[in-house]
């Protein structure tokens, strides 16, 4: 418990946001592109070999 006490204090935290990019908040990292639909860029269904090929009715 006393590493988590020495760890976890707002400077350290705001540190470790700061390293990985969070901190300052920066809402225009995105473009519109980020926020479009997906789309399937699969051709092909991937079903395992044991998988029969005609389902009973």
């Amino acid at each position: 418990m006393k590493a988590q006490r020495a760890a976890f204090k707002p400077e350290t935290i705001l540190k470790a946001w700061r390293k990985a990019g969070i901190r300052p908040i920066n809402p225009d990292i995105f473009t519109e592109a980020d926020y479009a639909p997906n789309y399937s860029t699969s051709t092909q269904m991937h079903i395992p070999p044991s998988f029969p090929r005609k389902l009973p009715s």
